[in-house]
């Protein structure tokens, strides 16, 4: 990507990137901080790949990065974590030995039905102030920009 030389470039305030940061930041913030509150040691990552899990145990560790939007080594790291915690069980798939599922133990079910609550009622608190119409809004506009996004790094490759 090529940035041209131009004048009217906005200031960055009046960007979405900004805004979207701080957004990300805060939601995180506060769900570590409501996971500290009721004794629950996750990570904002690790609490996405349970949900996964709990979706569909047993997904091969190279469709979970993909499923969770993480590279594969970021990933890898993620579930040698969890699995000292005993979240997760790591097992060689049969068909292929190169490759490993990755299954939800009982100790992680158990916590995710603890943790889970907890991200609903953040995600709700946060939209309390928003109309259907904006809430509705807002992820078109998401979608759209992640859909771009997409496309532009799949045209770099």
């Amino acid at each position: 990507m090529v940035l041209k030389n131009n004048t009217n470039i906005k200031p960055i305030e009046e960007t979405l990137l900004p805004w979207i940061g701080r957004t990300t930041r805060l939601y995180s913030r506060r769900i570590q901080d409501s996971f500290k509150e009721n004794d629950l040691d996750f990570s904002r990552e690790q609490i996405i790949l349970l949900k996964h899990l709990t979706e569909q145990d047993g997904l091969v560790q190279n469709d979970l990065a993909c499923a969770s939007n993480r590279d594969k080594t970021s990933l890898t790291r993620l579930v040698s974590k969890m699995e000292a915690k005993g979240l997760v069980t790591r097992m060689q798939c049969a068909e292929d030995n190169r490759c490993n599922k990755i299954y939800i133990t009982p100790k992680g079910r158990e916590k995710f039905e603890k943790a889970f609550p907890i991200v609903v009622a953040t995600a709700k608190h946060m939209q309390e102030a928003l109309s259907e119409e904006e809430i509705a809004s807002t992820i078109k506009v998401l979608k759209k920009i992640i859909n771009h996004l997409s496309e532009n790094q799949n045209e770099t490759k």
